[in-house]
């Protein structure tokens, strides 16, 4: 039987593992320590290795360390959640998780939503940016492309010159013998017009008078009067467009993130 002491530990060795070039072999430990075994002990040694996973807001973390001469991995501890490991040759992958949470900031912005959005205005005539509030998210959505007519019509406003004719009696009235007063009702100096939509005051360019003749009581002489009248004439226009504009971007809604850490121990033999 074999013992040695480990520590303040003293332990049977029973096996023993031991790398030649790529390939571990294993001696059996019986009644004598062969030479082999003596190399093995004189030449191999135990170390520990402290390692730090940096903080991290991912539960599941690993990593692959490099041992040059490795013999044998002994024992993997973390200092909370689950640690496994896989060994090939020289290199030893780590993995952990389900690590508790080592703190927690408040982001306003960890959740994100794509978000689409429109304004309408008649005078086409829109801000650059909107605030937005859809489920508990909230931000400022931007103008998307141009604005569009999403309804209504437009027609442009019309003008045209009209001349037109109106006629008339006009009347003076007699004092005396050869009296005559003043002629009253002759043509206006300008008219209203208004028709089809148009509107406007036409000018008197002219008139002729004819007809001369005493009223049927003999107190008035009556003349026929013919005026034209001239001028230009609007139709406003019409305009019941409704203009459209898009908006997008992202909107946010606050949370708080977790960030991990973990501490793992490490026992290995390597060649010495």
């Amino acid at each position: 039987m074999i013992l040695i002491k480990v520590g303040t530990e003293i332990k049977q060795i029973k096996s023993i593992y031991y790398k030649v070039g790529n390939e571990v072999k294993r001696l059996l430990v019986k009644n004598k320590v062969v030479s082999e075994i003596k190399d093995f002990i004189k030449y191999t040694i135990q170390k520990l290795l402290a390692y730090d996973f940096a903080e991290s807001t991912l539960q599941s973390m690993s990593n692959t360390l490099n041992f040059p001469n490795l013999i044998s991995v002994d024992e993997v501890t973390v200092d909370n959640g689950n640690v496994t490991y896989t060994k090939n040759q020289d290199n030893v992958t780590v993995s952990v998780n389900n690590g508790t949470v080592s703190r927690s900031t408040y982001d306003s912005t960890k959740y994100s939503m794509y978000k689409e959005d429109y304004r309408d205005s008649s005078s086409n005539s829109f801000a650059s940016s909107i605030s937005c509030s859809s489920g508990g998210y909230s931000g400022t959505l931007y103008e998307s492309g141009s604005s569009y007519v999403s309804s209504g019509s437009y027609t442009p406003s019309d003008s045209k010159t009209i001349t037109t004719t109106q006629s008339g009696t006009a009347y003076a009235l007699i004092y005396g013998v050869g009296g005559e007063g003043n002629w009253e009702n002759m043509p206006p100096s300008s008219i209203s017009y208004n028709s089809d939509g148009y509107s406007g005051t036409l000018n008197l360019v002219t008139y002729t008078t004819s007809n001369k003749r005493m009223n049927a009581d003999g107190g008035a002489i009556l003349g026929d009067w013919n005026a034209t009248y001239q001028g230009t004439v609007t139709k406003p226009g019409s305009d019941t467009r409704t203009y459209r504009q898009k908006y997008t971007g992202y909107i946010y809604q606050g949370g708080y993130i977790n960030y991990y850490k973990y501490k793992i121990n490490i026992k290995y033999t390597i060649k010495n």
